[in-house]
């Protein structure tokens, strides 16, 4: 386990379903950053589409992935 610190916070990282996630977790993006979920959408096809928004920068995006896939998540 990990840790992350965001506004004078540490949190401490862990891997999670992506169909778990929900408003108001931060997760890691594709690539690099943390993303603050604003909208959790599961699919009928088991698609998970998040709506996110940096942590750092405030850009706006989309995490995508299987149900059963697993994503770092702070806490």
């Amino acid at each position: 386990m990990s840790a992350l610190l965001i506004k004078e916070q540490t949190l401490k990282v862990y891997r999670k379903q992506m169909d778990d996630i929900h408003y108001g977790e931060i997760v890691a993006g594709d690539t690099e950053g943390w993303w603050r979920v604003l909208l959790a959408d599961v699919r009928h096809d088991d698609t998970v589409v998040l709506t996110v928004r940096n942590t750092s920068t405030g850009e706006m995006g989309e995490l995508r992935g299987n149900a059963l896939d697993y994503r770092d998540v702070a806490a």
